[in-house]
């Protein structure tokens, strides 16, 4: 099961990359968690073993892969249901 600070590490991870096209710096997810280098360093090992990520090269942050973007264990919010046609829309 995945900790508060990884599944938030993990989102922030990927709306960086979808957002800017990159992973973010450590300054970055300090900047933006409020937690030391040590902490993160902890955490993005921790996704590591979880196989949430791959991180092969330690010493930087920019090589790595997101494997999967959503917490396995959690809930997913349910979709917004499909809409038949124009009619339907106004009239639920």
């Amino acid at each position: 099961m995945m900790g508060d600070l990884e599944r938030k590490l993990l989102r922030i991870m990927c709306n960086f990359k979808v957002m800017r096209y990159r992973i973010p710096t450590m300054d970055e997810i300090v900047i933006k968690t409020g937690r030391s280098v040590k902490d993160l360093t902890s955490a993005l090992t921790e996704l590591e073993q979880q196989r949430y990520i791959y991180w092969e090269d330690k010493t930087k942050l920019s090589g790595i892969v997101i494997l999967e973007d959503e917490d396995r264990d959690g809930v997913t919010p349910p979709s917004p249901p499909l809409i038949q046609n124009d009619i339907t829309y106004w009239t639920s």
